[in-house]
C-alpha cells in the first residue's frame, strides 16, 4: 500500500512516502538556493520519495527564523527556487514549496528587527492590521512565485509555533479583537492567509497546510480544536493536511536539543489522526516517528492516513524508500539522536552526525 500512487487534489504522488519539510541550513545569507541544497533534493528524488516538501521558505525578510534559511521574499529568489524544483523533477519526484513566517520566532539577530506576532508575548510585538495585511500579501506572492518556478503545489506552514500556529495558540494569541479569543477568531487570520494564497495560485493548483494537532501546552491548541480548524480549511477549499505537533514555547519542544524522548512508538499522532479522520474528509499526510515499513504500512491499512511523512530518517538515508521498494523490509538506521539539527548550525547544513562520525 505504501508504494501505491495517490493524489492530493490535482497533485499526483508516485507513492505514499513523503519527505516532511526540514530546515536544511543550506541557503546563502541572502536566502538563495545553493548547489549543496540542489544535491540534497536530487538525492531525495533519486532515493524514491513520492513527494518532497521543501524546507520552510520565509515570505518576507522580517520573517526569517533560522540561519541560512531559504527565502521566497522577492524575485531574486526565483531562479534558485526553480533550480530546486527542477532537481526534484529530473528524477520524477513532485515537490511542494512550504511557505512560512517566523512571527514571534523570527530571528532578530538576523533580521535586525523586533519579532512580531499575534500579541506582545515571548519578547515580540503585536501585529497591527497593516502588518497582517502586508504579511498575507507576502504569503500570496511567495506562493505565486513557487507556481511560476515550477513547484507542483504549495504548503502553508501553520505548525510548530511559527506565525500562523501562533494565531491558533492561546498562549501566543491574547488579542481581544476579532482575531483572538474563540477558536473561530483565532483561525480567522490563517484562513485569510489561505484565501490570499488561493487567490494568487488559482482554484486548481494544489494548496496544502501543515498544522499542529496539539501544541503540548496547557494554554495551547488542543486536538479537538485542531480538527475544527482543519474542517474550516476543508470548507474553504484546501486540498490536503499534514499534522504534526509541538512548538518552541512549551515543555515538549517541536525540535528538542537532545535525543528525542518520545520515539519508542511509531506514529506519535495516531489518536489525533483517528479523530481527524472521523471529522474531516481531506487527505491526511501523517508525520511522527515512523522508522519501519511495517509501521508506515500499518497506519495506511488502519485508514489513519493517506500518506506517511518522514523527516530525520531521510537525513541519514535519503535512499531508503527505493530500498524498500526493491524488497527490503528493514527499519531505517536513524536512532533519533537529533544531532542532525545541531550539525546544521555550523554552516555546512543539516546532516547525520552518526554517519559523519563513521567516515
Amino acid at each position: 500500500m505504501l508504494f501505491s500512487p495517490t493524489r492530493f487534489g490535482t497533485l499526483h504522488l508516485r507513492n505514499r512516502i513523503a519527505r516532511s519539510a526540514t530546515w536544511e541550513g543550506m541557503g546563502t545569507d541572502e536566502g538563495l538556493v545553493t548547489d549543496a541544497l540542489l544535491a540534497l533534493i536530487g538525492d531525495l528524488a533519486k532515493g524514491g520519495c513520492g513527494l518532497i516538501i521543501s524546507s520552510h521558505v520565509y515570505v518576507e525578510r522580517e520573517g526569517q527564523a533560522s540561519p541560512r534559511q531559504v527565502g521566497g521574499y522577492d524575485e531574486s529568489c526565483k531562479p534558485g527556487l526553480a533550480r530546486q524544483a527542477a532537481a526534484a523533477h529530473e528524477h520524477g519526484a513532485p515537490i511542494v514549496l512550504q511557505i512560512s513566517h517566523g512571527g514571534l520566532l523570527s530571528n532578530a539577530g538576523i533580521t535586525g528587527k523586533k519579532p512580531i506576532g499575534p500579541s506582545a508575548v515571548e519578547g515580540g510585538a503585536a501585529m497591527t492590521r497593516e502588518d497582517m495585511a502586508r504579511v498575507a500579501k507576502t504569503y500570496a506572492a511567495a506562493a505565486a512565485m513557487g507556481r511560476e518556478a515550477g513547484y507542483d503545489g504549495v504548503q502553508i506552514h501553520a505548525a510548530h509555533g511559527y506565525l500562523l500556529s501562533q494565531f491558533l495558540c492561546p498562549h501566543c494569541n491574547q488579542r481581544n479583537d476579532e482575531y483572538g479569543g474563540s477558536l473561530e477568531n483565532r483561525a480567522r487570520y490563517p484562513l485569510e492567509v489561505y484565501r490570499a494564497v488561493r487567490g494568487a495560485v488559482g482554484s486548481a493548483y494544489p494548496v496544502l497546510m501543515k498544522i499542529n494537532c496539539t501544541d503540548f501546552m496547557p494554554d495551547g491548541l488542543a486536538p479537538d480544536e485542531a480538527v475544527e480548524v482543519c474542517a474550516m480549511m476543508e470548507n474553504a477549499g484546501l486540498d490536503a493536511v499534514e499534522i504534526s505537533g509541538g512548538t518552541h514555547f512549551g515543555s515538549r519542544n517541536a525540535f528538542p536539543a537532545g535525543k528525542i524522548p518520545f520515539s519508542a512508538t511509531e506514529g506519535y499522532y495516531r489518536e489525533e489522526a483517528r479523530l481527524y479522520k472521523s471529522k474531516v474528509a481531506l487527505p491526511l499526510l501523517l508525520v511522527g516517528g515512523f522508522r519501519s515499513l511495517a509501521g508506515a504500512n500499518g497506519i495506511l491499512k488502519d485508514g489513519l492516513a493517506d500518506a506517511v511523512a518522514f523527516s530525520r530518517p531521510l537525513i541519514r538515508e535519503p535512499d531508503f524508500p527505493a530500498r524498500w521498494m526493491a524488497g527490503a523490509s528493514d527499519t531505517t538506521a536513524c536512532i533519533s539522536c537529533n544531532l542532525c539539527h545541531q550539525k546544521g548550525r555550523d554552516g555546512r547544513g543539516i546532516r547525520c552526525a552518526v554517519e559523519e562520525k563513521g567516515t
